[in-house]
């Protein structure tokens, strides 16, 4: 049984460490094709966010912080490009899917692994955690489009947008 056990770590572990860092290998390459100009700092930040994807996910190193602000580092530089705004929401998702498949792997990798129902309401609190991102990103977009002159209504739009993040990142502890 102990080894039954094992081996379905070992497999999640598979399974959610390749996953975060294919899509950090997505993302930085996405973000090298749009870079323009800054398509050699893009290739950098993206390169090594993904080297550091792969480090957390293989030796536990605890790497996938710096991972994603690299890759979000990359992707600030295609920012002016062209309209970016759907890729914004998209790789505001890919970071948060990147850094939940992470920590996931991570669990495995010790030897904590769901099984059945369990397994199934983790990949539900991921699902729902990256599409809370995405939603989120896309208000924080849509507030940035408002016609809103300065003052209080703008400075009201940026608090929501900070509140609505930090209870984004509080919702992580669910599954802790």
């Amino acid at each position: 049984m102990a080894s039954q056990s094992r081996t379905d770590a070992q497999r999640v572990a598979w399974v959610t460490g390749g996953a975060a860092t294919t899509l950090a290998l997505l993302l930085a390459t996405a973000a090298f094709s749009r870079a323009g100009p800054a398509s050699g700092a893009a290739l950098l930040l993206g390169g090594l966010g993904t080297v550091l994807v792969v480090c957390s996910v293989a030796l536990g190193s605890g790497a996938h912080a710096p991972a994603l602000l690299a890759l979000g580092g990359a992707w600030a530089l295609t920012v002016g490009t062209d309209d970016g705004r759907a890729a914004m929401v998209l790789t505001a998702a890919a970071l948060v899917a990147i850094d939940q498949l992470v920590r996931w792997a991570d669990d495995a990798r010790s030897g904590c692994v769901e099984r059945g129902p369990d397994l199934r309401a983790r990949a539900g609190r991921v699902l729902a955690l990256v599409l809370g991102a995405a939603v989120l990103a896309a208000l924080v977009v849509g507030a940035g489009e408002l016609p809103v002159p300065g003052g209080l209504a703008g400075e009201g739009i940026g608090l929501a947008a900070a509140v609505a993040t930090l209870a984004l990142v509080a919702a992580r502890r669910w599954d802790r």
